[in-house]
């Protein structure tokens, strides 16, 4: 189901900020100016305190050859749990203890690198590799909108609507858009906690919450 493209998002945060209909038109300043305050909107979203979005989660499969070191996807930000080759999980350590590992025949990787260069998932040199692909779950970059047709992720993009009209107040800040923007941003974060019926909230995970990517 497709959500909320950027271009809807701006007119209703017109809508909103202007009460009128005659939105701004795609090419003008306000609304490029609309675009710049939504991805400040997109980015306050992604980093809503520490918050791990289900919206962020992506898969990778990548085709295994006899290298122990593999570029990561597109977008990566930080590693979600378990990296499978075939039915075989490798623990995700950390890359500080790398060392603690030099002469270990344990199936275990890590992740190496930063935003600006990018990332590597790497593999025990100790072990050959097995064919196959290597799948794992990991925490995408939020989409930044650069054209009317883009959707963003988050489950509820008024709040996009409302961060917008927020910073469009008369004198410079509209406090009830803001607060109603807040609430949902909140709303979000609870249900996102929230769980699935029937389906246990904790996931097992080989790092801990302080393993410091997407920082």
């Amino acid at each position: 189901m497709s959500n909320m493209t950027e271009n809807q998002i701006i007119d209703l945060a017109f809508n909103i900020s202007e009460l009128d209909t005659d939105v701004w038109e795609t090419d003008s300043d306000e609304y490029a100016l609309a675009r710049k305050l939504l991805n400040d909107g997109v980015n306050r979203w992604e980093g809503f305190e520490n918050t791990k979005w289900r919206e962020l989660i992506g898969i990778s499969s990548t085709a295994l050859t006899t290298a122990h070191s593999y570029a990561t996807a597109s977008g990566f930000a930080y590693p979600g749990s378990w990296v499978r080759t075939g039915d075989q999980f490798w623990k995700v350590i950390q890359p500080e203890r790398v060392g603690d590992y030099a002469t270990s025949d344990s199936y275990y990787c890590y992740f190496l690198g930063n935003k600006k260069d990018g990332f590597t998932l790497n593999f025990n040199s100790n072990i050959t590799m097995p064919s196959g692909t290597a799948d794992y779950e990991y925490y995408k970059k939020a989409t930044q909108t650069t054209a009317p047709t883009d959707e963003v992720e988050m489950s509820d993009p008024n709040f996009l609507a409302y961060w917008i009209a927020s910073k469009l107040g008369e004198d410079g800040m509209d406090i009830d858009s803001f607060n109603i923007a807040e609430n949902k941003l909140s709303q979000m974060k609870v249900a996102n906690m929230s769980g699935y019926f029937g389906v246990p909230s904790k996931i097992n995970e080989t790092i801990d919450d302080s393993f410091g990517f997407g920082v």
